[in-house]
């Protein structure tokens, strides 16, 4: 007598399986759709800026902004982000009473160099704010804090 062996027919019927197949094709779906109505747009958008494109998408009754870089653009502004957090968290080390100082002074150097669109005068920037915050880090520390 011949046994048959039905676990991957179960595995392969079960809810969870089917459930995770209805879930991957409703989002495969909206996926879909989010592009079709991205190219519908970018089709009447303006030209696009040098290095970057931006298309305003309504959905839903949402203004959603989606903005495209070049990999140079969208590595430099990685970098910067990276630079800012890392500030911030420095930030956190110091002693109460120059904290919310330092926060803002770092807040406001960002801000200051915000509409920078050299990229050299960027990658400046970084190298400059990296030696910076060493520097704050490495008195912190000396500090004990």
């Amino acid at each position: 007598m011949a046994t048959l062996d039905c676990s991957a027919h179960i595995a392969q019927n079960s809810p969870v399986a089917l459930l995770d197949d209805n879930l991957t094709f409703i989002l495969r779906a909206r996926v879909l759709k989010l592009y079709r109505q991205a190219l519908r747009v970018a089709k009447r958008a303006p030209a696009p800026s040098k290095g970057s494109d931006v298309i305003l998408l309504d959905l839903r009754g949402e203004s959603v902004m989606v903005v495209s870089f070049d990999l140079q653009t969208f590595i430099l502004r990685a970098r910067v982000l990276k630079l800012y957090r890392q500030s911030l968290r420095v930030a956190k080390r110091a002693p109460a009473p120059s904290k919310g100082e330092l926060v803002q002074t770092i807040r406001q150097e960002m801000e200051n160099n915000r509409d920078c669109n050299d990229s050299q005068r960027i990658r400046y920037l970084i190298s400059e704010g990296m030696e910076r915050l060493k520097n704050l880090d490495e008195m912190l520390d000396m500090q004990g804090h």
